[in-house]
């Protein structure tokens, strides 16, 4: 039963298996023993969780960097309002120190 498959097929197998969940069957359909199979899956899947796991520590290499940040923002947020409320008299209304706080926000 030595038969070469193509990446291609090798991708199929991993689709094929997820579905009818029978080393055999599947092996049936390729022409390849189920051995051949279990190992094609079994690399699919440890390859699976090392990608899992570099998405997982990418997300937290992000997260950690934002944590990092948060105080600056805040420094910033601090000396803008403070800069506002030297350019804005006292006897402005809410609304005109309310859209400017808005501006703010959203730069």
């Amino acid at each position: 039963m030595a038969k070469r498959l193509t990446p291609k097929q090798r991708i199929q197998i991993q689709a094929d298996y997820t579905e009818l969940q029978d080393y055999f069957k599947v092996g049936r359909l390729y022409g390849v023993y189920a051995s051949t199979i279990k190992r094609i899956v079994d690399k699919y899947l440890e390859t699976q969780k090392r990608a899992d796991n570099k998405k997982e520590q990418h997300t937290q290499d992000i997260l950690d960097f934002m944590n990092s940040r948060k105080n600056v923002l805040f420094d910033i947020t601090e000396k803008v309002e403070e800069r506002l409320k030297t350019l804005i008299p006292v006897t402005t209304d809410i609304q005109r120190l309310m859209t400017a706080y808005g501006l703010l926000i959203l730069i």
